[in-house]
C-alpha cells in the first residue's frame, strides 16, 4: 500500500488480482462464513476442502491483519 501524507494519513491499497476491482479497492479479505458454506452444501456444492483452498489463497495473497495504528481515529471508530 502507498500512503498519502496529510491530516489524516490515507492508506491507498494497490495490487492486482483475479476477482475484480473490489479485491484491490477495498484491500479486504474475508473468510467465507459457515452459513454460506452450509448453503452451498445444500445446493450440492462440496465445501469440505474449501478451508484448505482458502488457506492456500490467503498464503498466495499474503493476507495479514492490518495493524490498528495506521487506521487513525476514523478507522478505529469503524471497528
Amino acid at each position: 500500500a502507498a500512503v498519502a501524507l496529510g491530516r489524516p494519513p490515507v492508506l491507498l491499497p494497490e495490487g492486482r488480482a483475479v476477482g475484480g476491482t473490489t479485491v484491490v479497492n477495498s484491500g479486504t479479505c474475508y473468510r467465507t462464513p459457515g452459513r454460506v458454506l452450509r448453503r452451498w452444501a445444500s445446493l450440492g456444492v462440496p465445501a469440505e476442502d474449501f478451508g484448505t483452498d482458502l488457506d492456500e489463497v490467503e498464503a498466495t495473497l499474503r493476507v495479514a491483519r492490518q495493524p490498528v495504528g495506521p487506521l487513525g481515529r476514523n478507522g478505529l471508530l469503524a471497528l
